[in-house]
């Protein structure tokens, strides 16, 4: 009996030290000590240089999964890095200057597997051979876009192109340019070329790395799969209990402030002006703790919103802070001011770190926050994984010969 306590009293232990472990790791902390990413780059005779400083991929987040993609489909390998902190995804471009030609060469098998996965490649180029397979399984839960780069350095084109299939079929292609995307078919006998893309991005300094950082607007995302809210116990500024059934059947914006915050007021007061500005007729309701309803404060900054408020008991607060933290995990937690996007069902189907205020397109048109509400009936009940991505898509420099 008491051996059962002692592996009981071991276990419960054990398993509050990894709930600690998570909430230090949710908070800020991280698994590897803040060690920064590293990047060597080939000095073209078996050996490599760090160029992680320079090339301004040293990051302090948490890196786990690495892949190798053309983001941009100008040639040259773009990275997605995925991160076990916040932010979670980031897409680096590569905005290297065209030091030398390229070429890109991507398979489908026919007898062979559709990808071509297991096949071997042989470029001849200015009396020089590079080989390269294409595999599956790239890293630690990531894998590569299905293309092969080479860089060729001076020469204008390729001699010899060499496939190996799967198969066991040897296929050879000569005098192929280069700076193209080249596409083989298992059992063609020629291949379809394609000029890359306007390169992205033109660096002033090949030494100056060039990142655009996310803009603190960005803490906003679409959750994949809608989810249902917590029973919320509210009470409305006389004290009456309110419910969010009666806002079913249209969405609502659930705004969580305090009156001791002033990003909050300020915020809830440019939300105003910019729902009236826009004509929105998007229900709003803001939220607070309970302990704020009776304050002559409180009402007079309610009163000058002009929404809708009600107050949430310590319970209700801390099952939305939860929340919040388990659906997105950013670190340390809900952090005031914050607004929950609800569908006419009444789930969770966006969250704003931030005010959601208009932000700049990419063509510098804005998008106001009350223009994306107007598309949420047009938006399906399974958001595509691409709108969960936080950050932006940040360019950088990377060294030569890559």
């Amino acid at each position: 009996m008491s051996r059962a306590t002692g592996v009981k009293s071991r276990l419960s232990r054990y398993e509050g030290a990894w709930e600690a472990i998570n909430r230090l790791i949710r908070s800020g902390g991280s698994w590897s000590g803040f060690e920064r990413n590293c990047f060597f780059s080939g000095a073209g005779d078996s050996s490599f240089v760090n160029q992680s400083a320079v090339s301004g991929l040293d990051y302090l987040e948490d890196g786990r999964g690495l892949a190798v993609w053309d983001y941009d489909r100008d040639g040259d390998p773009d990275l997605l890095v995925k991160n076990r902190n916040a932010p979670q995804v980031r897409i680096l471009r590569n905005d290297s200057r065209a030091a030398s030609h390229r070429l890109k060469v991507r398979l489908e098998g026919s007898r062979s597997n559709r990808q071509g996965v297991g096949a071997r490649v042989v470029i001849r180029h200015g009396g020089k051979s590079r080989v390269k397979e294409l595999r599956a399984g790239s890293g630690f839960l990531s894998q590569n876009s299905p293309e092969l780069f080479f860089g060729i350095g001076a020469s204008l084109k390729v001699d010899s192109l060499e496939v190996a299939w799967p198969s066991g079929l040897v296929q050879v292609f000569r005098d192929l340019p280069a700076d193209r995307e080249v596409f083989l078919r298992e059992g063609a006998k020629k291949p379809s070329l394609r000029p890359f893309g306007q390169r992205s991005g033109q660096a002033s300094a090949p030494s100056a790395p060039v990142f655009s950082r996310a803009s603190p607007d960005s803490r906003r995302v679409w959750l994949l799969d809608p989810v249902t809210l917590p029973g919320l116990q509210l009470r409305d500024l006389a004290g009456k209990r309110s419910s969010l059934l009666k806002y079913r059947g249209a969405p609502l914006a659930l705004n969580l402030w305090s009156p001791e915050c002033s990003s909050c007021v300020l915020e809830l007061s440019e939300w105003k002006k910019e729902r009236s500005a826009s004509g929105s007729r998007l229900p709003a309701l803001i939220v607070t703790g309970e302990s704020n309803r009776g304050a002559e404060k409180t009402a007079e900054l309610v009163r000058k919103a002009g929404f809708p408020a009600a107050f949430a008991g310590p319970e209700d607060l801390l099952a939305l802070s939860v929340l919040v933290e388990e659906v997105v995990r950013w670190p340390r937690g809900l952090r005031l001011p914050c607004t929950l996007l609800l569908n006419s069902a009444g789930d969770l189907v966006r969250i704003y770190g931030r005010y959601p205020r208009g932000s700049a397109g990419a063509a510098g048109e804005r998008t106001s926050f009350s223009r994306e509400i107007l598309l949420l009936g047009l938006v399906p009940k399974r958001i595509p994984a691409w709108r969960v991505l936080p950050g932006g898509r940040p360019a950088g420099l990377w060294p030569r010969g890559f």
